[in-house]
């Protein structure tokens, strides 16, 4: 049986100029529930989420078009920067979120004479 439900806007193409790199696709067929990784460059680019999901085969049970876009709103991004000269490097987490992102971890390792120090701010 194919899901009938709301698959989410725009296409896999318009997510990656966003910055998202993957989305989280559920199989909705009875009680396999199987949820995987995509990275959004293997999709079809020039088609919409209605078309690409309804296209799609689940490997563990087999079903066709019975598929869910789970939580692809967000991806991940890391940013670093190494200051060799100065002594340190910088390490900046953030979350993207529907174009927005949301920077809530980042690091700064300084280089010491025998070890290095590591701040890391949160928020």
């Amino acid at each position: 049986m194919k899901w009938a439900g709301h698959y989410p806007p725009r296409s896999p193409a318009e997510w990656l100029a966003e910055g998202h790199v993957t989305c989280n696709i559920q199989c909705l067929n009875g009680r396999c529930d199987r949820r995987v990784d995509v990275r959004l460059e293997t999709l079809p680019q020039d088609q919409p989420w209605s078309s690409v999901g309804l296209r799609m085969v689940c490997s563990a049970c087999g079903a066709a078009g019975s598929v869910h876009n789970v939580g692809a709103y967000a991806s991940f991004a890391v940013d670093t920067e190494l200051y060799s000269e100065l002594g340190y490097g910088e390490l900046t987490l953030s979350l993207i979120n529907m174009g927005t992102r949301n920077y809530y971890l980042s690091a700064r390792v300084d280089k010491q004479k025998a070890s290095s120090n590591i701040v890391a701010m949160v928020g």
